[in-house]
């Protein structure tokens, strides 16, 4: 039985270390990772694109999407803002 892999290159990555990576609740093409280069990336990942990004004042130790299928965020960095 061969194993089947799927893998991934995002496009427009973080420019310091990755602290978090969450998919979507109701799907895996939302991807969304907090960076301690300071900001929050929400990505497509079906179609390889960078949907929007948000900038803090310091690093994001952590994000999460709200359970709806709205997609919704929060994230925390270390300045303790939401």
């Amino acid at each position: 039985m061969s194993e089947s892999r799927m893998e991934f290159r995002l496009k427009n990555t973080p420019n310091d270390c990755i602290q978090s990576v969450k998919f979507g609740p109701s799907s895996s093409q939302f991807l969304l990772v907090a960076s301690w280069d300071k900001s929050v990336r929400l990505f497509d990942v079906v179609n390889n694109n960078m949907r929007l990004q948000y900038q803090h004042s310091g690093p994001v130790l952590d994000c999460c999407f709200q359970a709806s299928n709205v997609v919704r965020w929060i994230a925390i960095g270390r300045e303790h803002y939401l």
